[in-house]
């Protein structure tokens, strides 16, 4: 038995119906479209944010610095910025406000710190052996210490026309003579003449008290003449480096003018005959005088 299908046609008012419906889903897809395409604009605004300094790209997302000077910054696309140069940190120089001493008679100078000062000019002694010897004493002595008691930190400097060996007692000829006996010793050149530096540690007992120290020792052999510097520190607050320092700034000046023959010399003062002149001394006293004549 075959069953008959009939169609009900839609009334009017269904139609109308049916139409305002797909006429609000497509206004809800356009408003969506809409809305999708101003957040994706607004994202990839975001991300492409233009770059055009080093400062712009070190805060910029996704943005590194290389270390390096001057440092660099990648974006996240690949763009390079160089940043400033860095300034080199100066070093305050540690002698800015160290004093120094000149002798234009014996023709050197040093620079030492001011917490040393010159408690011993340069006085000459006569030898008969040594013939004339200079010594200069700068130290950190307390005020009143005549006896140098108080003395942590000196540097001595001595000036010898004829230097002997100690042990040999001959004439020193050679700089390394002036290091016998010692374990080691550095050779260089000072302003074109021989030298020799030594360190030695020392230790003693005061009061019951270990005492422990450094002493540094520069020699130099000028024409025939010896000059050591000696730097001396005892527990003290300065370094074995600032030791270094004032030694190594000795350096040999011009000297006054030349003497010449008959010209007066040693005496109190021990004035120095130029290079081809002696002192002929008038006795073989403290202090004896006496007039350059030629070798």
């Amino acid at each position: 038995m075959e069953e008959n299908l009939t169609l009900t046609p839609l009334l009017p008012h269904q139609k109308s119906n049916l139409w305002v419906w797909i006429g609000v889903c497509v206004v809800m897809l356009g408003v969506g479209i809409g809305i999708g395409l101003f957040l994706g604009k607004q994202i990839y605004s975001q991300n492409t944010v233009q770059i055009d300094s080093y400062d712009q790209c070190v805060v910029a997302k996704g943005s590194y610095v290389q270390e390096s000077n001057p440092a660099t910054c990648v974006t996240s696309n690949g763009l390079r910025f160089k940043g400033p140069i860095a300034s080199p940190t100066s070093t305050p120089d540690p002698t800015a406000n160290w004093k120094t001493y000149i002798n234009q008679v014996l023709g050197f100078q040093l620079n030492y710190p001011p917490t040393l000062k010159v408690t011993q000019d340069p006085k000459p002694s006569l030898s008969k052996d040594l013939g004339v010897s200079w010594i200069l004493m700068l130290d950190d002595r307390q005020e009143g210490d005549v006896m140098g008691v108080s003395i942590k930190n000196s540097v001595l400097i001595q000036y010898t026309q004829n230097p002997v060996n100690g042990e040999s007692h001959k004439p020193i000829t050679n700089i390394k003579e002036t290091t016998q006996g010692l374990e080691s010793a550095t050779f260089f050149s000072l302003q074109g003449y021989p030298a020799a530096k030594i360190r030695l540690s020392t230790s003693s007992i005061k009061n019951e008290t270990p005492i422990k120290g450094v002493v540094v020792s520069i020699f130099i052999l000028k024409d025939k003449s010896l000059w050591s510097i000696t730097g001396d520190t005892i527990n003290s607050d300065v370094s074995n480096g600032e030791i270094d320092q004032i030694l190594s700034t000795f350096r040999f000046v011009d000297t006054l003018p030349e003497k010449t023959n008959d010209s007066f010399c040693g005496g109190i003062a021990g004035i120095i005959c130029p290079e081809g002149y002696k002192c002929k001394y008038d006795g073989s006293y403290p202090d004896a005088s006496g007039v350059c004549v030629k070798n």
